[in-house]
């Protein structure tokens, strides 16, 4: 797709890679992957439908904040 994304984790075994992290790396600055459902304000961090309303999230990228939450 021509992006370029930093992947985080660990090997879980010798084939096993578990994601912990997925960023976006874009103008030299890190972004965080989420889904985002307007209608509760609810992220997630994998694609699909929101927990609440069922209504389909929207993907976005939001500046990383290595001090933050992960």
């Amino acid at each position: 797709l021509g992006r370029e994304f930093q992947v985080e984790g660990r090997w879980k075994g010798a084939d096993t890679f578990h994601v912990e992290r997925l960023l976006r790396v874009r103008d030299g600055k890190l972004y965080k992957v989420i889904y985002f459902c307007d209608v509760c304000n609810i992220t997630a961090y994998q694609p699909g439908r929101c927990d609440c309303c069922q209504q389909p999230t929207e993907v976005r990228e939001v500046p990383h904040d290595p001090q933050g939450i992960r």
